[in-house]
C-alpha cells in the first residue's frame, strides 16, 4: 500500500480523488491547499502527491517547487491536475499533468503508473 497525498481546494473533487486512491488499495491523505499539503508531505513523506494547480494560498506549482527543494521530499513523484495547461505547468518538474475535466479511469491509470515508476521505489510501499 502506498501513501498518496491529495491536494485540492475543491472538497468534492478532493473526495472523488481520495475515494479512487482508496479503491486502488492505497492510503489517502488530503489537504485543501499547497501550504497545508507541504506540511502534510513533510510529516508523512507520501509516495505520490496529486495536486491541483490553481488554489488559494500556495498553488500546486508552489507546492511542487517546495517539494523539489526539500532534501527529504525531492524525489517524491508529483502529478498535477489543472483546468488550464499553460507553458509553466507543462514545463514543471512533475511526473505528469492531467487536464480537467478528466475521466476517473484516466486518473486511476495515472496514479498506478506514477506509483509504478516512482523514484522512491527502494522505500517499501508499505512504509
Amino acid at each position: 500500500m502506498a501513501r498518496v497525498l491529495i491536494v485540492d481546494d475543491e472538497p468534492g473533487l478532493r473526495e472523488v480523488i481520495r475515494m479512487a486512491v482508496m479503491r486502488l488499495g492505497h492510503e489517502a491523505l488530503c489537504a485543501p491547499d499547497g501550504e497545508a499539503g507541504y506540511a502534510l508531505a513533510r510529516e508523512y513523506t507520501p509516495h505520490l502527491i496529486v495536486s491541483d494547480v490553481n488554489m488559494p494560498s500556495w498553488s500546486g506549482l508552489d507546492l511542487l517547487h517546495a517539494v523539489r527543494g526539500d532534501a527529504r521530499l525531492a524525489t517524491t513523484t508529483v502529478v498535477l491536475i489543472t483546468g488550464a495547461v499553460t507553458p509553466s505547468v507543462s514545463a514543471a518538474p512533475a511526473f505528469a499533468v492531467l487536464p480537467k475535466p478528466f475521466q476517473l479511469e484516466a486518473l486511476e491509470d495515472l496514479v498506478c503508473a506514477a506509483l509504478a515508476r516512482s523514484v522512491v521505489a527502494p522505500r517499501s510501499l508499505a512504509a
